[in-house]
This record gives structure tokens, C-alpha cells and sequence, in this order.
């Protein structure tokens, strides 16, 4: 017999859909039959009061941040009961389709299922660069970019799951496994090595644990630029990233590189089809003359 599900008020729970080393994830419905996404930390358990009530302080300072910002999730309302602490959201977008199940529709469920594209990769950077900036020029750090924690509502890209927010300042070593710096690291600093990672799952649908490696499958020429990217965020010598804005910088080569690219492409397929016609021959018809018999 499965567990009870948990009482929250104002709301049904309906499935849990996620979980975190100290949260669950569920699907809910209000009193008005409006969809949200209820994240439950148990604070009844000691074991975990302490995690729990520093995540709480940090979802506060997350959400004072967000501010409506269109790259990262607003937090509709925190709330506490005698056993939990939650916190209410929109819920991502059902990737199941009409099968009548949910499934989020998050970065590693589309990394799993979907084929890559020059143009997606760049679109799914330049939002991750955007909610995150945000957030650094707020003086915090995420801590816990992964594709897992990226959602999309409405399709739109959304840096979800708040709860390891520092300053951006502060060094330490937290963050989840294949995403975190193999060294003490300032918020910042862990951020843009957690892109970089990021980036890599992009080009290469593989693992972040298989970084620095490329597939035999892949054209290394296409995704050259990406790869440096990512080599740079991750990497801790005097030519890596130090700021959002430089990775940003980089990538605005790589979509105006492109831009030129496609440029050069259709002007060239219209000088060919301008000039076609002066080197198509057309067959000579054999003259008569009058009166010769052919």
C-alpha cells in the first residue's frame, strides 16, 4: 500500500512528478481546478530541518530576484504547515502529450528525446545566459544548473529549482554531480562551469561526465565554436570566462558567424539561378530553304 499523500491547503495533490535530495515535486490542483507545481520539504524530520529551513531563506532571496524576469520561475507562494514547507509555481509543460499522463517538459527530458539544432542550442544558451545574469547582478549565485532544473512553460525556457542560492561571492563545493566545479568555487565561478557542462549536453547529447569527450558521430568543424565555449567555461586557466557577459560575447560571434553564413549561401544560389539562363543552351533547329528537298 503506497504512502498517504500529503495535505497541503487550498490544494489536491494528483501525482508526484519530481524530487530533490530534500524535496518532492508534485502536481496540484487549487480550489478553483488551476494546475501548479508544489514543491514539499519535510521539516519535521531533524535530520533535515537544518538543509531545509537554508533552503527556505534561499527560495526568499530567489524570489525577491526573479522579479517576472521570463528565464526563471516565479514562485507564486511560500507557504508552512506543521510538517512541510512549500512553495507553489506554474508547472512545466506536459511533455506526455494528450496521453491522458504528465510528464515535465524539462531540458533532459528534450536532451533524451529530441534531436539537436545549431539554432535550438543557441536559443536554449542565450535564455539560460539571461536568467542567470539576472540573478548575478542580484548578487546571487544558482548553484544547481542542470538540465533537470530547466523547465519550459509556454515553451519558454525557465531556471527552476532555487533551493542551493548563494551570494554570488561565497565559495564552496555545492551543486549536484557532473555539474559542480572538482574544486571550492565561488557562486559565480560554479555557475559558469555548470553552463559550460550544459553546453557540452547540448552539442553532444551526451552525459556531463563524459566532458571533454566528442562522439565519433559528430562533425567536429559544426560544433567547434560550442566546444570552445564550453572548454572555457569549464576550465580554471587565464583564458576561461570570468563573467556571464564574456560567455554572452562569444556567443553572439557564433549567431552573427551564422548570420553571414546563411547570407553568403542565398546570394550564391541567387547568382546561380541569375546566371543559369546565359549558359543554358538551347538546341539549333535545322534551316530549310525554299525549295531544296530535305
Amino acid at each position: 500500500m503506497g504512502r498517504a499523500k500529503p495535505k497541503i491547503p487550498n490544494f489536491t495533490l494528483l501525482k508526484e512528478c519530481g524530487h530533490g535530495a530534500s524535496s518532492h515535486v508534485w502536481l496540484a490542483a487549487d480550489d478553483d481546478g488551476i494546475l501548479r507545481a508544489v514543491r514539499l520539504m519535510d521539516h519535521d524530520n531533524p535530520a533535515g530541518r537544518e538543509r531545509i529551513e537554508t533552503e527556505c531563506r534561499s527560495i526568499a532571496r530567489y524570489r525577491n530576484a526573479a522579479n517576472h524576469h521570463p528565464n526563471l520561475l516565479d514562485i507564486l507562494y511560500i507557504g508552512r504547515t506543521s510538517k512541510y514547507l512549500y512553495y507553489v509555481t506554474e508547472p512545466a509543460d506536459n511533455a506526455a502529450g494528450s496521453s491522458g499522463e504528465y510528464l515535465p517538459d524539462t531540458l533532459a527530458d528534450r536532451l533524451e528525446r529530441r534531436p539537436g539544432s545549431a539554432a535550438e542550442t543557441r536559443e536554449y544558451v542565450e535564455a539560460i545566459l539571461n536568467g542567470v545574469e539576472h540573478l548575478h547582478k542580484n548578487g546571487l549565485a544558482h548553484r544547481d544548473l542542470k538540465p533537470e532544473n530547466i523547465l519550459f512553460i509556454r515553451n519558454e525556457l525557465k531556471i527552476a529549482d532555487p533551493g542551493l542560492i548563494e551570494a554570488i561571492e561565497k565559495t564552496s563545493g555545492s551543486g549536484s554531480d557532473g555539474f559542480r566545479p572538482d574544486r571550492n568555487a565561488s557562486g559565480e565561478e560554479a555557475d559558469i562551469y555548470a553552463i559550460g557542462k550544459i553546453i557540452y549536453c547540448l552539442y553532444t547529447r551526451q552525459s556531463a561526465d563524459c566532458f571533454p569527450e566528442i562522439p565519433e558521430n559528430i562533425e567536429l568543424d559544426a560544433i567547434a565554436p560550442w566546444n570552445e565555449i564550453a572548454l572555457k567555461c569549464c576550465g580554471d586557466g587565464a583564458d576561461s570566462y570570468r563573467s556571464i557577459a564574456e560567455i554572452r560575447a562569444d556567443v553572439r560571434k557564433i549567431r552573427k558567424r551564422n548570420a553571414a553564413n546563411a547570407l553568403l549561401q542565398y546570394a550564391g544560389k541567387n547568382v546561380i539561378s541569375m546566371l543559369t539562363p546565359f549558359f543554358h543552351r538551347v538546341p539549333c533547329r535545322k534551316r530549310t530553304f525554299p525549295g531544296k528537298v530535305e
